[in-house]
């Protein structure tokens, strides 16, 4: 049988991924996968899978991140959706016991991962609670990480943008930052035209930077640029955004390039 092109890649050099719609070149190319339980080893004790986000014609994706910390429990960082396969995958790793809805632009899973995991604790971004009175919100994300994660994960949300409230993560061990939408990497993509519009229009076409979508949120740009200061001091040097490819190098380099336009 065809594979599902919505949840089809390609796997090409280095592990990148090229979304695949072409249901012709999905019987014959030997580099697609389906993407229903693929968990990416990225370091030691973290890993992400990604897949596909069509909103209508235009074909993005969607990265969530795992990290199984010292206490063997598992951290999941905007979840994907769920399904029995991927909860396969994540059992032979650990127990689930802590989901991080980072913003209020990445909740889109959440509700069904805390019904699925009952045990584990709920960390949503400031402003979620009001959108969802009905979400059994343990943790909120206000100024820092939950304390426990301290030692492996340090947190910061990101001041002067109100509306979204972006809490951004660094895996110490690792040298990793974990973000959702403060940079997007769509380089190296085969994209669709409707795509390759839409991400134009965006300013993150074929390269890594800040969308102007993102930037059209920041009320105070003074708070703004104090936060990614203090992100820069962070020590990372991979960089694994909710959208495009993960940065394996040079990464707070990067992030300082694409938001220097701040001031």
């Amino acid at each position: 049988p065809i594979p599902n092109p919505q949840k089809t890649a390609r796997r090409e050099n280095g592990g990148r991924l090229t979304w695949v719609h072409d249901t012709d070149r999905l019987r014959t190319d030997p580099l697609c996968i389906t993407l229903e339980d693929d968990m990416n080893p990225v370091a030691d004790n973290i890993w992400e899978t990604q897949r596909p986000l069509n909103l209508g014609p235009v074909h993005l994706d969607h990265r969530m991140t795992v990290i199984r910390l010292d206490t063997g429990d598992l951290w999941v960082h905007s979840p994907i959706r769920l399904n029995p396969r991927l909860q396969k995958s994540l059992a032979e790793l650990g127990p689930v016991t802590d989901l991080v809805a980072p913003s209020v632009f990445h909740d889109l899973f959440i509700q069904e991962w805390a019904d699925a995991y009952p045990q584990a604790r709920l960390h949503a971004a400031d402003g979620l609670r009001q959108e969802h009175g009905d979400w059994r919100i343990t943790d909120e994300l206000t100024t820092s990480a939950a304390p426990t994660w301290t030692d492996e994960i340090e947190g910061l949300v990101l001041q002067g943008m109100p509306k979204i409230n972006e809490t951004v993560f660094v895996h110490k061990p690792s040298g990793t930052l974990i973000v959702a939408d403060l940079v997007f990497n769509y380089t190296d993509y085969q994209l669709n035209t409707a795509t390759s519009l839409t991400l134009r229009m965006a300013g993150t076409y074929q390269k890594f930077s800040a969308s102007r979508l993102f930037r059209m949120f920041i009320k105070d740009r003074g708070a703004m640029r104090a936060s990614l200061d203090q992100v820069l001091t962070w020590n990372f040097d991979r960089i694994l955004p909710g959208h495009g490819h993960a940065v394996e190098t040079d990464g707070s380099q990067s992030l300082r390039q694409a938001w220097n336009f701040l001031s």
